[in-house]
């Protein structure tokens, strides 16, 4: 769920499975950047459907930021993961927990 790097040294994802049977799901994915001044952070997701944007973020002037969409229909891949692209060019990549 974690991986250190140039982002500031942490992306962390998380994606709820809000109701099953219905197909909706809530994603959670945020990090830190030690460069939030001018930055922002695109984040993708291993779907069902296969890699899918999911959001930007801004981060905040301490670096941390979030991407979060509830009641999706893109629904996790078996081995769900997340990429976050720093403006700046960094890319770092980690396994996302379904919860």
């Amino acid at each position: 769920m974690r991986t250190t790097g140039a982002l500031g040294g942490l992306l962390t994802g998380i994606v709820g499975i809000l109701v099953p049977s219905a197909r909706r799901y809530d994603w959670g994915i945020s990090g830190t950047t030690s460069r939030p001044a001018g930055n922002s952070i695109r984040v993708e997701v291993t779907s069902s459907a296969g890699v899918t944007p999911l959001g930007t973020a801004t981060p905040a002037a301490n670096g941390t930021w979030r991407v979060t969409v509830s009641n999706s229909s893109i629904a996790p891949s078996s081995n769900p993961g997340a990429t976050a692209r720093s403006a700046f060019g960094t890319v770092r990549t980690s396994p996302v927990v379904a919860q």
